[in-house]
């Protein structure tokens, strides 16, 4: 089973990874990407949700070229996990044809 969580607002990190675990717990094998864009990208900056991401190794997080340019970050500020993609929404595109169900927390 493969699916994309997205998420474009800061406060629904908890959510998402919250969903991330429970998804897991019932498809240990699931192919998960969870791409944030918007200003859900500072959270990669936050320690907490850092340590969290981190407990999840079998999870591809995406990061958005274009919200990190908007927020002023760069790959320096992200842990060196996040990939990063040049746009969020092309991004969710493609692995949407990819066939990757979407989920938005």
């Amino acid at each position: 089973m493969k699916a994309v969580f997205h998420i474009d607002e800061s406060d629904k990190w908890a959510h998402a990874l919250a969903n991330l675990t429970n998804f897991l717990a019932e498809v240990p094998d699931a192919q998960l990407v969870l791409v944030a864009n918007g200003e859900a990208i500072t959270g990669y900056t936050d320690a907490k949700l850092r340590t969290k991401m981190q407990a999840l190794p079998q999870v591809s997080f995406h990061a958005c070229q274009n919200s990190m340019n908007a927020h002023q970050l760069t790959a320096a500020d992200l842990p060196d996990y996040a990939v990063v993609v040049p746009a969020g929404v092309v991004d969710l595109a493609q692995l949407q044809a990819d066939h990757f169900a979407y989920i938005k927390p």
